[in-house]
């Protein structure tokens, strides 16, 4: 009975182990996937630094959108370095107050010299003061995701309209591009972990 108990424990653990290191693998791949926006947002702009004819006030604008996500990037290193999150498998909300119309507009702002370069123009429309109750960090990760692959299938010379609104308790965030969109019958696939479409940039 004493070795069929240790068995279970054993056994009980392995399982346990196991799901950890499933969760672990997840999560991972969610920051993974999160930091290539921001990673692709700095390369852009060092490309621009190196290879254009950029005025002073140009420069000064480039390096406080680095800044600004090199501040995003380390808040999701530091997820990264957080063992315990990395064990729920579960990421950590912040809920605060958060201006939206500001959020949305950084945003626009750290990410507009990557679609000048495929000569995009990322706009803004009417977007009232509203203020929700979000994690402002965790909702910059999903509207860069989203302005970023928006950039990455438009065609040259279009435009991506950008909006957000607070409906009650939610926040609707809408990005619309002139790309060809995703099939009709993969849209179902887009929220699954590790899903991908047959669209191509």
């Amino acid at each position: 009975d004493r070795m069929a108990a240790s068995y279970r424990e054993v056994e009980s653990n392995h399982q346990e182990l196991e799901r950890l290191n499933k969760e672990k693998n997840k999560f991972l791949g969610v920051v993974a996937h999160d930091l290539r926006s921001p990673i692709g947002a700095i390369s852009g702009y060092a490309e621009i630094l190196i290879d254009e004819d950029v005025n002073k006030e140009e420069s000064k604008e480039i390096i406080r959108n680095v800044k600004m996500i090199s501040r995003d990037m380390l808040l999701m290193v530091n997820d990264l370095l957080d063992i315990s999150m990395i064990e729920r498998g579960q990421l950590v909300l912040n809920l605060t107050e958060t201006p939206i119309k500001k959020l949305l507009s950084r945003r626009i702002q750290s990410l507009h010299f990557n679609a000048e370069k495929k000569g995009i123009k990322l706009l803004m429309n009417e977007v009232d003061d509203d203020v929700c109750l979000i994690d402002p960090n965790r909702v910059a990760q999903v509207i860069d995701n989203l302005i970023c692959n928006s950039i990455k299938f438009s065609p040259e010379q279009s435009s991506i309209q950008c909006s957000v609104k607070c409906e009650k308790d939610q926040m609707v965030l809408k990005i619309s591009d002139e790309g060809f969109g995703i099939p009709k019958n993969e849209l179902k696939n887009i929220f699954g972990e590790g899903s991908t479409t047959s669209t191509k940039s």
